[in-house]
């Protein structure tokens, strides 16, 4: 039969101790104690609520130079994105323990390295919290207290002060019984977050052939974009080619454009932003002024009338056949909160 889940009332003197005390008692007073480093701040006491478990080219002679141009009508997203947060959960299980109850788990970056000086929070609808801080060589632990205690709890990672949540909130499931190993009960809950990738290329296309011409520009169409869809100023770009690497700004070009002349091959990622916050960010594929992919010219246009097999044969022509040296491209970079 399973266990009754005790309540708890609040104590009329509370103070803090450095783990959760379950007693035998129908009223039982509950503290929390954070493992390994951070002693958790609470103004009630813990209440588990509810049991249940978890459930799972050619060499350029030029420097190329951002200049400004008129350029065709850029084909944004129109869908509306809900901002994300920064931090994603990436794995979720759950651990039978017959001796202690508590959440664990690790906080890494986009290269799998921990993340240190975060805040992972724990609480309940009665019970404001534990706090466990991050750190560069070890997961994190919060221990709720002796033995097996079934509730509900939610979990979500903080900033360094505290002040801003950084994930989604996440409900976990904890059970009375079973808690022997192999069981499949659960007392140790594991949630490991990751960081998300500030900004995703949504877009990367070779600009088509209008008319029977070559167009006799030769650049690099960049946007910036937030969740919604609205441009953003002020982002830095990298823009790597030719003539090495060049930082480029959102927004000098008009609102959250960047025009880039090219002659070569190049690719594009975010840096960060003119306030020194630092972005993880996709890059593009290598975009080529000169000689386009088979699959851009299809695309774009430029080969009409032709077949595959023609098409790459003037393509391997080079200077003087297709639109050799004036390609140009559109890219949008995403933010993706």
């Amino acid at each position: 039969m399973p266990t009754a889940i005790p309540t708890v009332t609040a104590s009329a003197t509370p103070s803090l101790t450095p783990a959760l005390m379950l007693t035998a008692t129908p009223t039982p007073t509950l503290t929390a104690a954070l493992t390994p480093t951070v002693t958790p701040t609470q103004t009630q006491t813990a209440t588990p609520t509810k049991t249940a478990k978890l459930t799972n080219t050619p060499s350029p002679t030029q420097t190329p130079t951002p200049v400004p141009s008129t350029t065709p009508t850029s084909l944004l997203p129109t869908e509306t994105s809900t901002p994300a947060y920064p931090y994603g959960v990436s794995h979720k299980e759950c651990k039978p323990n017959c001796h202690t109850t508590g959440i664990r788990g690790t906080v890494c970056d986009v290269n799998g390295s921990y993340v240190p000086n975060l805040f992972v929070r724990v609480w309940t609808d009665e019970w404001c919290c534990g706090w466990a801080e991050t750190n560069t060589y070890a997961p994190y632990e919060i221990l709720l207290g002796p033995g097996p205690r079934g509730g509900h709890w939610y979990v979500a990672l903080y900033n360094f002060d505290k002040s801003t949540q950084v994930s989604k909130t996440i409900t976990v499931y904890t059970d009375f019984e079973p808690c022997e190993p192999e069981s499949g009960g659960c007392q140790w809950p594991i949630v490991d977050f990751e960081r998300n990738t500030d900004f995703v290329v949504v877009q990367e296309r070779i600009l088509p052939k209008v008319g029977d011409k070559c167009s006799p520009e030769h650049y690099l169409d960049i946007q910036v974009i937030n969740a919604r869809g609205n441009l953003l100023d002020g982002i830095n770009v990298q823009i790597t080619g030719p003539g090495g690497e060049t930082n480029v700004v959102s927004g000098e070009n008009g609102p959250g454009r960047i025009m880039f002349t090219m002659f070569g091959s190049y690719q594009a990622k975010v840096e960060g932003d003119e306030s020194g916050r630092q972005y993880t960010s996709e890059r593009t594929r290598v975009l080529d002024s000169m000689n386009a992919t088979l699959e851009d010219l299809i695309a774009g246009g430029y080969c009409k009338g032709m077949s595959t097999q023609e098409c790459v044969e003037q393509r391997d022509l080079g200077s003087g056949h297709l639109c050799y040296g004036h390609y140009s491209y559109e890219v949008v970079f995403q933010r993706q909160w």
